[in-house]
């Protein structure tokens, strides 16, 4: 049976005055700058259905997609693990999102936007959710599918080592109809947060003008971006500024290079998808002591102070976040109190075989990379998927004490068991012959 894709999407553009969500400072929507949309993909293959649902939010956390899973179910028979639901990871879209039960919240009450938890906002972006896949489900059409895999140099690096690896790799699938329309969808690392704290405008920051450009194109209908494993992949020192005409050069110039890398792909022969969820169960941090800590924080801020003048944008940034996330640890030892593990998934999507593989918070570049050294098919991590639990953090960067290892809320060898998992679940696909192309 071919396979047969329908698109939307579906505004969710949050009222004038709403919490923004993603930094670790208050900020209410002064204004929109560009909307926020929910983008789907609902595909059809041998009687089943399976959606990709994206997000221009930063986050959603389990709650959140219990409800929506549950609705599609209701609404359109659709089992939640053949569900994935991603969110871009933008800084400049709406709070009010995660319930008062998450962790995050938990650990950061009223910080990031994150509180109060807003019904109204949650029940109009699943409102939208569900009108998108129903379009879609309305306008199923065989397509032929295409993947190609290029390089967009120069709008990413390590955010905190820029002799780190981070090999700039985009990959992009297009689903083309009868009548030459297409949808693409488009896989890059790097931390949606070229706007910084200081933005007070609703925006999806460079992966909403990288869809907008696409979707102007007159043979594009739907663009959707898939963020990868970025948790210390971002612009710092490719930014020249932290403002939307540099939002608009980055975003052109990386809506550039997936046309040129769709307009090399090469065709999938009898696609197929499939999908699976898998619980996983990691150990919380040790909470450490509040003296340590704010006598770190007073280092760093003395270090702050004696490098103002002396190092680059680049650098003094890395050196605040690390000011923030001692101030975020702090939040932890205070908020946050016995709390032996945390149980989310990992989920599977493949489009033949192509993996998407939803990890549910923020996954490191080198993680996603070695994982990937094991299997001869496309591996393609997506933060941000079905749950955010925050940073997972490889051991080797504990000590180092960059922002991510003073805000994670998991224990040292958390990346090690996500890893591993990974990795059984994918052997599983491979053995069965899943993941094989021809």
């Amino acid at each position: 049976m071919p396979l047969h894709c329908g698109t939307a999407k579906k505004e969710i553009t949050p009222q004038i005055g709403t919490n923004l969500a993603g930094y670790m400072k208050e900020r209410k929507a002064a204004g929109i700058h560009d909307p926020l949309y929910t983008r789907v993909f609902v595909f059809s293959n041998e009687n089943d259905l399976f959606i990709m649902i994206n997000l221009d939010l930063v986050g959603i956390d389990s709650h959140y997609v219990k409800l929506l899973t549950k609705r599609i179910w209701e609404n359109f028979s659709i089992p939640k693990h053949h569900v994935f639901v991603h969110a871009t990871h933008t800084h400049s879209g709406p709070g009010g999102i995660f319930d008062e039960s998450s962790l995050l919240v938990t650990a950061h009450p009223y910080l990031n936007g994150y509180l109060p938890y807003t019904k109204s906002i949650v029940d109009h972006q699943h409102n939208q959710i569900l009108a998108a896949i129903d379009y879609a489900l309305k306008n199923l059409e065989i397509c032929e599918v295409k993947f190609g895999e290029g390089v967009a140099e120069g709008i990413a690096t390590n955010r905190n080592n820029l002799e780190a690896s981070y090999d700039h790799k985009v990959s992009v699938i297009t689903f083309t109809n009868k009548q030459g329309e297409k949808a693409i969808m488009y896989h890059f690392a790097c931390h949606p947060t070229i706007l910084n704290a200081n933005n007070v405008y609703i925006s999806a920051d460079f992966p909403g003008e990288v869809s907008k450009a696409l979707e102007e194109r007159s043979d594009v209908n739907c663009a959707m971006f898939i963020n990868g494993p970025s948790a210390d992949i971002s612009t710092r020192f490719t930014r020249k500024a932290s403002t939307f005409q540099e939002v608009e050069r980055i975003g052109g110039k990386l809506a550039q290079k997936v046309i040129q890398t769709s307009e090399s792909a090469t065709a999938i022969e009898r696609p197929i998808v499939r999908a699976a969820l898998y619980p996983i169960t990691l150990q919380m941090r040790d909470i450490p002591d509040e003296k340590t800590i704010k006598q770190e924080l007073k280092n760093l801020q003395a270090i702050y102070s004696e490098k103002q003048d002396k190092v680059s944008v680049g650098e003094l940034r890395r050196i605040a976040s690390q000011i923030e996330g001692a101030n975020c640890l702090l939040q932890i030892v205070k908020n946050v109190k016995k709390v032996n593990d945390i149980t989310t998934v990992i989920q599977l999507f493949r489009i033949k075989h192509i993996v998407f593989v939803g990890i549910p918070g923020e996954f490191y570049f080198e993680s996603g990379e070695e994982i990937a050294t094991y299997f001869d098919f496309p591996l393609l991590f997506a933060g941000n998927t079905n749950d955010q639990i925050g940073y997972i953090v490889p051991k080797k960067y504990w000590e180092k004490r960059d922002y991510e290892a003073y805000t994670t809320l998991l224990a040292p060898e958390s990346e090690d068991k996500i890893k591993q998992a990974v990795r059984e679940y994918l052997y599983l696909f491979a053995n069965e012959g899943e993941c094989k192309d021809g």
